[in-house]
């Protein structure tokens, strides 16, 4: 038996007010990973940030995706998170049927409004943007062009960290039950096929999803 519970409210609204994680993390590794594109000393890297990251080197990258909320217009549109996204960036509509990339021309940080460069009238209120790129395989009349994610994460921050001068690493969860509807990753980044019923990481299956 479960009980339902009916609320209008944007759900992506709370992201970032309730725990990312099912429990704390207890599976991180000890040293943490210098980020490559870190942010600005001063920023806070958020617990439940994705990281694609290399284990031996130590070095790791922040996988940007944000949340539509609100709709502006065709160029403009506020999110629940910029989660890292920027000026130059491309994105694109996670899970749609055909996907194209909409380069983002600025970012207000404090209104947290993303502006493209291009008007893109598919993008709606609660669609996930995730920083895209065009892929080609093959040549000539057999080449095939794909937009897929700039990577895929295979570690989540486990705390958050404020980024200094000279010390801009976080550390990083290995193992864990992420809350999906907190997070609220594209689709790309999820297996749902591997073992049916469960949501795992793509790029490490030792993440486990749900919903709470």
């Amino acid at each position: 038996m479960a009980i339902t519970f009916n609320n209008t409210a944007n759900k992506a609204q709370f992201a970032g007010n309730h725990p990312v994680f099912q429990v704390e993390p207890v599976q991180y590794e000890v040293m943490g990973y210098m980020l490559e594109n870190a942010p600005d000393a001063g920023v806070v890297v958020p617990q439940g940030t994705p990281l694609s990251a290399d284990m031996k080197t130590k070095k790791a990258n922040i996988c940007k995706y944000a949340v539509v909320v609100k709709k502006k217009d065709a160029k403009n549109f506020y999110v629940s998170d910029l989660g890292f996204l920027a000026a130059g960036d491309k994105v694109f509509i996670s899970g749609a049927e055909t996907k194209s990339l909409s380069t983002i021309a600025s970012v207000d940080k404090k209104e947290k409004l993303i502006t493209l460069s291009a008007n893109n009238t598919d993008i709606k209120v609660g669609d996930v943007l995730v920083e895209g790129k065009s892929v080609t395989t093959g040549e000539g009349q057999e080449a095939v062009t794909t937009i897929e994610p700039v990577a895929i994460p295979n570690r989540i921050v486990s705390r958050a960290e404020v980024m200094r001068e000279n010390n801009k690493s976080v550390n990083a969860a290995y193992r864990g039950v992420p809350l999906l509807n907190v997070l609220n990753y594209p689709s790309e980044w999820l297996d749902e096929t591997s073992f049916p019923g469960s949501i795992l990481l793509k790029g490490n299956p030792h993440f486990l999803f749900v919903t709470q």
